[in-house]
C-alpha cells in the first residue's frame, strides 16, 4: 500500500513536459519554475528516500539465515588411587545451522540443525549411551517458538516501523504540496506584477506622445505668435514629468523581470494579466474550505499523525515484559555421522521444554514519562492546529474581501477611464476652440492616463487576490492542472 501510495505521489506528470520552444504562458512559466525549484526538487528526493526506507522497514520480516562454527577444547586432571594424575581432554566442534522467521505479532519461529563431534578420552565424556568410545557424532533437529505476551506483543508494535515510514511519507507529501503551491503562488503573482508593471509602461508611454506632440504643438504656436513662451515652458515641465515617470515605470519593469527570469531560467517569455478566477463561494463556505483543504493546516495533521503513530511504541515500552518460549528437539547419537543422522527418527531421544520468563522496572519512570510527553505534545498539537486554522479562516476572509473589492474597484475604474477619455477629447476641442489652455489639456491627459493605470491596478489586484484566495483554499495547483498526488 505504501509502495504504491508512494509511487502515486511521486507522478506529477504535468511537470515532466518539454519545455515549449515559443515564449512562455503563465502556465508553463509557473511548471518550469517548479520543474527548476531547488525546494521542490529537494521535496521530490525526500519521498524517493522513503520509499527506500519503506523496502527496509518491511524487511524487518523477512526470513533469516543463522549459522554458526563452534570450537571447545577442556581439561580435567584426575586423580587414582596411588595420587597419580591423568589429563583427561575433551574436544568439541559444533556446526549449527537455522532459518528464523520473525512474525508480525512478535513471534520468532527458529528451526535449526546442529551437528556436532567429540573426541574424548575422558570415560565420564562417552555420548553414546553404553558404548565406550572416545568419538561420536550428534545430530540433533530443534525448533524453538518464543512468543511475548505483554512488551513486543502485536501488530501495532511489531509494525511501528512501517507505520513510521507510512507517516513520513504523508509528511513529506504534504509539505512537497506546500513546496510547490509556494512557487507556484510566488511566479503567477510576480507574473501578474510584471504584466501591471508593463502595462504601467505602455500608459506612460502613450501619456509621454501626447505631451510629446502637444509640446511640438505649442513650439509652433509660440513661433507665429499665437502663444506665451511662459505657456510654452508648463508643456516643457509635463514632458520632462513624464519622461521621469516612463524611466521610473521601466525600471520597475527590468526588476520584475529580472525576478522572474531567475525563477524560469529563461527570458523567452511575454507576461500577460491571466483572466481572474471566477469565486461565487459565499463566505461560509470559502471559510470551511480553507480550513478542509489548505496545504499549511494539511502539515500540520499529518505530523500529528506521525505523533500518533508513536504511541503504540511507546505504550509497549511502559508494560512489563513477559515471555513464552516452546521448544521441540529430536536428537540422534552415533559413532559416526550417517549413524547419527539415520537415529534422528527414534523418538526415544525427543526433547520438548517450555519456559516463561517475567521481567519488569520497580519503577519505569522513563517510559511512563515519554508516553505522557508524547500525549501532551498532540495535545499541544490539536490546540497549534486550532490557532493555526483561527489564522487560516482570518486570511481566507481577507483574500476573499480583497477579491470582491478588486471587482468592485475594476468596474468603477473601467467606468472612470471610460469617462476620462471622453473629458480628454473634450478638452482637446475647447483648445482648438481657444477655450481651454495647454496647461488644462495636460492635466486632463494626465488623469485620463491615471484612469486606465487604476483599471489595470485593479485587475491585477483582482488576478493576485483569486491566487491567494485559491492557495489558501488548496485549488490553487488544480488551476494550474499540477497534481503532487
Amino acid at each position: 500500500m505504501l509502495r504504491s501510495g508512494l509511487a502515486l505521489a511521486l507522478a506529477l506528470a504535468p511537470l515532466a513536459a518539454p519545455t515549449p520552444a515559443a515564449a512562455l504562458d503563465l502556465v508553463e512559466a509557473v511548471r518550469q519554475a517548479v520543474e527548476r525549484d531547488p525546494g521542490a526538487q529537494a521535496a521530490q528526493v525526500r519521498l524517493l528516500e522513503l520509499a527506500a526506507a519503506a523496502d527496509a522497514a518491511q524487511g524487518a520480516f523477512d526470513l533469516v539465515g543463522d549459522f554458526g562454527l563452534d570450537w571447545s577444547s577442556e581439561r580435567v586432571t584426575a586423580r587414582d588411587t596411588a595420587g597419580a594424575k591423568t589429563p583427561l581432554d575433551t574436544q568439541r566442534l559444533t556446526l549449527d545451522a537455522a532459518v528464523v522467521q520473525p512474525l508480525v505479532w512478535g513471534t520468532q519461529v527458529r528451526a535449526g540443525w546442529v551437528n556436532s563431534f567429540t573426541a574424548t578420552d575422558n570415560p565420564f565424556r562417552n555420548c553414546v549411551p553404553g558404548v565406550a568410545s572416545d568419538q561420536c557424532f550428534e545430530s540433533r533437529l530443534e525448533l524453538t517458538v518464543s512468543q511475548p505476551l505483554l512488551r513486543g506483543f502485536g501488530r501495532a508494535v511489531n509494525t511501528l516501523a512501517e507505520a513510521r515510514v507510512d507517516a513520513d511519507a504523508r509528511v513529506a507529501q504534504a509539505q512537497r504540496r506546500v513546496t510547490v503551491a509556494t512557487v507556484v503562488e510566488a511566479v503567477a503573482v510576480a507574473w501578474a506584477d510584471l504584466a501591471l508593471a508593463d502595462a504601467d509602461v505602455r500608459i506612460r508611454q502613450r501619456a509621454l506622445q501626447l505631451a510629446q506632440t502637444q509640446r511640438d504643438s505649442s513650439k509652433r504656436q509660440v513661433e507665429g505668435g499665437r502663444m506665451a513662451p511662459v505657456d510654452l515652458a508648463v508643456v516643457e515641465q509635463a514632458v520632462a514629468e513624464r519622461e521621469q515617470a516612463l524611466f521610473v515605470a521601466t525600471q520597475r519593469v527590468e526588476e520584475k523581470r529580472a525576478e522572474l527570469a531567475t525563477r524560469l531560467g529563461s527570458t523567452d517569455f511575454k507576461a500577460r494579466l491571466p483572466d481572474p478566477p471566477t469565486w461565487e463561494a459565499d463566505i461560509a463556505t470559502t471559510l470551511a474550505a480553507a480550513e478542509e483543504a489548505n496545504p499549511d493546516l494539511a502539515v500540520l495533521a499529518r505530523e500529528q499523525d506521525r505523533q500518533r503513530a508513536e504511541l503504540p511504541g511507546l505504550e509497549d515500552r511502559a508494560r512489563p515484559q513477559l515471555n513464552l518460549g516452546l521448544t521441540a528437539a529430536q536428537t540422534g547419537l552415533d559413532e559416526d555421522l550417517g549413524g547419527a543422522v539415520a537415529a534422528l527418527p527414534d523418538n526415544e531421544s525427543a526433547f520438548y521444554g517450555a519456559s516463561i520468563s517475567l521481567t519488569f522496572p520497580f519503577q519505569n519512570r522513563q517510559a511512563e514519562g515519554e508516553l505522557a510527553r508524547a500525549k501532551l505534545a498532540l495535545e499541544r498539537g490539536d490546540l497549534t492546529r486550532a490557532s493555526r486554522a483561527q489564522d487560516v479562516r482570518l486570511a481566507a476572509d481577507a483574500a476573499l474581501r480583497a477579491l470582491r473589492t478588486a471587482e468592485q474597484a475594476q468596474a468603477l475604474a473601467e467606468k472612470v477611464a471610460e469617462l476620462a477619455e471622453k473629458s480628454l477629447a473634450a478638452e482637446q476641442r475647447r483648445l482648438e476652440l481657444g477655450r481651454a489652455t495647454q496647461l488644462d489639456v495636460l492635466q486632463v491627459q494626465q488623469e485620463a492616463a491615471e484612469a486606465e493605470l487604476a483599471v489595470e491596478r485593479a485587475r491585477a489586484d483582482r488576478v493576485i487576490a483569486g491566487i491567494r484566495l485559491e492557495r489558501l483554499t488548496g485549488r490553487l495547483l488544480a488551476r494550474f492542472g499540477l497534481s503532487v498526488e
